[in-house]
């Protein structure tokens, strides 16, 4: 996956959380290409946030992999992503913020 497709889907995926999660301040996305133990490409995403965690119900946590998947496919990018959200104030990611 080139640079500007990984520019470009982080876009994508930070306009999707924001929109999905608006109460939540996300401070920064990451993503990394890697490969499922199957082979099969899939993209690892790090939402990292600030603040309540009150909106990660498990209903909105499993659609937004759906949500994830479709807006990727959108733009060409068909790697299955993984997301975790991470609290930028909680050890040991205090390193993003």
């Amino acid at each position: 996956m080139t640079d500007d497709k990984l520019r470009e889907a982080r876009e994508v995926l930070e306009d999707l959380l924001r929109s999905r999660f608006p109460n939540t301040q996300f401070v920064e996305v990451r993503l990394e290409p890697d490969l499922g133990y199957d082979g099969d490409e899939i993209l690892r995403v790090d939402a990292f946030y600030r603040g309540s965690d009150a909106e990660f119900d498990a209903k909105r946590c499993l659609a937004i992999i759906t949500d994830m998947w479709d807006s990727l496919c959108a733009i060409g990018i068909t790697a299955f992503p993984i997301h975790r959200f991470r609290d930028v104030d909680a050890r040991p990611y205090r390193a993003a913020s």
